[in-house]
């Protein structure tokens, strides 16, 4: 029997087909809500009159959600021969203290916040 009149492998394929598009309307289907969940929640701010420069917590206590976008913070690259903070980075050692000094500088930046 050769493997294209194959009963069973045939089948699969059928199944894996009905699965793959379940998932698929599952995602559209998540993906509609959080749609309309953004719209409600851009309602609210424009009946509420806030500008989007404020932070949305005070939104989010009035029921809405929305999301805090953080920035990525693209970090200085550590490469060698590279000089970071006054420091060359020439060996593991140097590059050590770097990664300190930039962790200090992290640490005190977020309690400045």
């Amino acid at each position: 029997m050769s493997k294209k009149n194959n009963r069973k492998l045939r089948h699969q394929a059928h199944q894996y087909a009905l699965r793959k598009e379940k998932e698929e309307r599952e995602k559209q289907q998540k993906k509609i809500e959080r749609k309309k969940q953004n719209e409600e929640t851009l309602n609210i701010m424009k009946k509420l009159e806030i500008d989007s420069n404020r932070k949305p917590q005070a939104v989010s206590k009035l029921g809405a959600t929305v999301s805090n976008k953080k920035t990525k913070r693209k970090g200085v690259r550590l490469r060698k021969n590279t000089v970071v903070r006054g420091i060359k980075i020439k060996d593991a050692e140097s590059k050590k203290r770097v990664k300190e000094i930039l962790a200090a500088e992290e640490t005190m930046r977020d309690m400045a916040e």
